[in-house]
């Protein structure tokens, strides 16, 4: 069981420790107390790591918004009845119940012993929530993003690869139109399966930004929309931007989003989530190689345009091995890359010319940062350096 769910049916377990009464068994006030103070001890050890993940800016485990309504409700936990059974009982000793328990390095000699353990486990639990409140309220938003890519890592490519090839095989000769049409579709798929769900209603305006007969343009002749597309749209515009025609998520937001919801979604919807930005990134991918292509068929017909400016400066990292005019290409590959791809993206592909014999690029990760910035790569949010250095490093 994951921490949160524990925490929680720690949480539930307390009406049944509050039906503790002089009818039980003192038995039954032992066990109930170790499970409590057993339980809230692996809460603890537990709550110290992820406290000092989140103080490092580091998700691994959502604190989403439903848990702290359940953390505020029980706010100050205590044994209710437990406890006060555990005082009344306070001098049974342990032996007259043919037991025996240490608690760190603390014998319990008597029922009422578990009280100030048990008090003290649940003030720590209270202090290490409320440190890990602290930091969610000053967290980076970058921390958002890295969490979505982390999360993105657990669902498999494959069948989204595969489902893309078939579309392309069965679409003939790719264009820059066709590509633009599946872009629309894929949205459109994933916004009728409920990624926007829990998002933020929009605003009046913001609904009527909304384009939709641009967008049906794009879609299918009898491709069906519901009722509230619209809203979902304005929804989904609140996450994303645009280059020319390629669409960007913005991680940042679209981390905290989830993260903040992750305990809402259905396994199909989050399935919907990632599977989106993989098509995206597949699309956008030959939406590239369509630019670049066309770029090279204008410098054949006139091949002035191949020369450079003169204050314009190679990409620093190309292989010394490359021929100039290959490395210009990379060259002109590379400008377009940092201008309609986010950072992940960017490394892999990076990646991908350097296992390629390309690049040469340097294990220091701020090298290549100030190289692709002088590119034109943005230094905005979502694009920082520390960011480029772990999905660089990866």
């Amino acid at each position: 069981m994951t921490l949160i769910p524990l925490i929680l049916n720690f949480y539930e377990s307390l009406d049944t420790l509050r039906q503790v009464s002089s009818s039980n068994t003192l038995e039954t006030l032992f066990r109930r107390a170790i499970w409590v103070e057993t339980l809230v001890s692996d809460i603890n050890k537990q709550l110290a790591v992820r406290q000092k993940e989140y103080e490092g800016g580091i998700i691994n485990e959502p604190f989403y918004w439903n848990f702290w309504r359940e953390f505020e409700k029980h706010h100050r936990p205590d044994g209710g009845a437990l406890k006060k059974a555990l005082e009344d009982y306070a001098s049974v000793t342990l032996e007259s119940l043919h037991a025996a328990l240490t608690i760190n390095d603390q014998p319990i000699i008597c029922l009422g012993d578990f009280v100030s353990v048990i008090e003290k486990e649940l003030d720590e639990m209270t202090l290490h929530l409320e440190a890990i409140r602290d930091c969610i309220i000053n967290l980076n938003p970058e921390a958002y993003g890295d969490y979505y890519q982390k999360s993105k890592q657990k669902y498999d490519e494959a069948s989204v690869t595969k489902a893309y090839h078939l579309w392309k095989l069965s679409v003939g000769k790719l264009t820059f139109k066709k590509l633009k049409a599946k872009q629309t579709e894929t949205v459109a798929n994933a916004l009728k399966k409920g990624i926007m769900k829990y998002a933020d209603q929009p605003t009046h305006k913001e609904i009527l930004e909304v384009d939709i007969e641009r967008v049906k343009q794009y879609l299918p002749e009898r491709y069906e929309l519901p009722e509230d597309f619209k809203i979902r749209c304005a929804q989904f515009r609140t996450f994303i931007s645009w280059e020319d025609d390629i669409l960007h998520i913005h991680y940042n937001d679209y981390g905290r989003y989830i993260y903040s919801c992750i305990d809402k979604f259905t396994a199909e919807e989050l399935i919907a989530i990632y599977e989106l930005d993989m098509m995206l990134y597949l699309i956008h991918q030959d939406m590239m190689k369509l630019q670049a292509k066309g770029i090279k068929s204008t410098v054949n017909e006139q091949p002035d345009c191949n020369q450079p400016e003169p204050a314009e400066e190679l990409f620093h990292f190309i292989h010394p091995e490359i021929e100039e005019e290959e490395a210009w290409r990379i060259h002109q590959a590379v400008k377009r890359l940092v201008l309609y791809q986010k950072v992940p993206e960017i490394c892999a592909y990076l990646k991908k010319l350097a296992g390629e014999d390309k690049l040469l690029l340097p294990p220091n990760p701020s090298f290549v940062y100030d190289e692709l910035v002088r590119l034109g790569m943005p230094k905005e949010e979502g694009y920082s350096e520390k960011y480029f250095a772990a999905c660089y490093k990866k």
